[in-house]
């Protein structure tokens, strides 16, 4: 019951990513994110946090749009006392930490009939979300109507505070069970993929989001877990986009359940040796079990950022 309600606050909120992402300005959003705030506020200090409003507000004016809104939603966080995360990404991606590999999903072929898609870590506070996810999305577009023996999802990198957002990008590919979300005529082929074995490597590194969507995608009849157990921290983070460079992520506990509980993978593996990833190769080998039409196509294949639309 604890995952499937997992599962639900996924869907409900990928829906809410959707919507938000097509904002224009962070001035735009700020007074949604005031305005959500304003919920988590005891009605003891809600007088006081409006008159902080109007005093946030003004100075929210004064921000013109090459300036870092990071200070300010830093004294907004505090002032309304909510733990958050603010990811405020550069307006170009040439002089940002991020090379072209770390910030864009990649995707590959094993043997022309196995397919492998590898997710980095996305918690650093300059890393490039909208663009990511539209990259992710794209991608898995790009390899939905190939009827393949199986698929490897490798999360043991992923660190991930949008759940919506990677959800969104991933379940054009990886459909969960029960998925009722509407979807697009180029998508209803993508259907067949929830039958057919889905192998999910994971790791301590699989944190937040990244957990929460393994878990989502192991409710499917043919997936399984390998690797090593998760830290388990359930905590939650809901998302709120100021605009396609600036997000607030708020923290959130579990619903219900205890804060910290591991995800244990289903195949428990060692640690990788020298070239032999031991994880991976247990994984091939279980999807190798299952027969299933075979297609050869290129080795490897990458997509490139874009702006989203």
């Amino acid at each position: 019951m604890r995952y499937l309600c997992m599962v639900l606050s996924i869907l409900l909120l990928s829906a809410s990513f959707c919507k938000a992402s097509h904002l224009k300005g962070p001035g735009l959003s700020y007074a949604f994110l005031i305005g959500r705030l304003s919920e988590d506020v005891p009605k003891e200090r809600l007088s006081q946090w409006h008159e902080n409003t109007r005093t946030l507000a003004d100075k929210a004016l004064l921000l013109g749009p090459s300036d870092s809104w990071r200070p300010l939603l830093k004294e907004t966080l505090a002032l309304a006392e909510v733990e958050g995360v603010i990811v405020e990404a550069p307006h170009t991606l040439k002089n940002s930490m991020h090379s072209r590999g770390e910030s864009v999903p990649v995707a590959r072929l094993i043997e022309g009939r196995i397919g492998y898609l590898y997710l980095p870590d996305m918690t650093s506070p300059t890393f490039p979300a909208a663009e990511f996810f539209q990259s992710l999305r794209a991608l898995c577009l790009r390899y939905a109507g190939r009827k393949l023996l199986g698929w490897v999802l490798d999360l043991r990198d992923t660190g991930a505070y949008d759940a919506p957002g990677l959800w969104w990008a991933l379940r054009v590919l990886f459909p969960a069970q029960g998925d009722a979300q509407a979807v697009t005529k180029q998508e209803r082929r993508l259907q067949h993929t929830k039958n057919i074995p889905l192998a999910i490597l994971i790791s301590e590194k699989t944190r937040y989001a990244a957990e929460q969507v393994a878990i989502s995608l192991l409710t499917r009849p043919l997936a399984k877990s390998f690797g090593r157990a998760t830290l388990g921290e359930r905590v939650f983070f809901e998302p709120v986009v100021l605009s396609h460079h600036l997000r607030v992520y708020l923290k959130r506990l579990p619903i219900q359940g205890p804060k910290e509980v591991p995800l244990i993978p289903q195949v428990p593996t060692q640690d990788e040796e020298g070239d032999q990833d031991h994880t991976l190769n247990a994984a091939l080998k279980w999807i190798v079990g299952f027969e299933a039409p075979q297609e050869s196509t290129s080795d490897s294949e990458s997509v490139q950022d874009k702006e989203p639309s």
